[in-house]
């Protein structure tokens, strides 16, 4: 599966110090006027509206892609709100973000080296591409009847 074009932000800096959080602000769909705007959640999906409207997803919409996953999962997952495919991985396993850049020009089979991306189909049934799970200790256990 190619990466997502999509304008949103996936550095791990980014997602975890200039993700709005909404700590206290208007109740979803309030339009408290007390509310400081840059805070306001329309939507009630955990995302602000600035950023929301910063990134392309509907603030009006709490699933921007009608995925079954609210958009702030989505975004807190690292995965991609305005794309239905994209979504938290269903195994329980934290995903973490794909570095910009990455390119299989830089993997190799040597101790130390970045694996080459590769994806496989998990015990739920879902596609599960490695580099998801980038910078984690992964066992990937092989093994063949004859």
């Amino acid at each position: 599966m190619p990466r997502s074009t999509s304008p949103l932000p996936w550095s791990p800096l980014v997602a975890a110090l200039a993700l709005p959080l909404i700590p206290a602000c208007a109740a979803p769909g309030t339009g408290d006027a007390g509310a400081d705007p840059g805070l306001v959640d329309s939507d009630g999906d955990g995302l602000a509206d600035s950023y929301e409207d910063e990134v392309g997803t509907d603030p009006d919409a709490a699933d921007t892609d009608e995925d079954g996953w609210d958009d702030g999962i989505e975004v807190h997952g690292f995965s991609d709100p305005a794309v239905p495919e994209d979504h938290p991985y269903l195994g329980g396993w934290e995903r973490s973000p794909i570095p910009d850049g990455l390119s299989e020009a830089e993997t190799g089979n040597e101790v130390g080296d970045i694996a080459p991306d590769f994806s496989l189909v998990d015990q739920f049934g879902e596609e599960v591409r490695l580099w998801s799970f980038y910078g984690k200790v992964i066992l990937v256990e092989n093994g063949a009847f004859w």
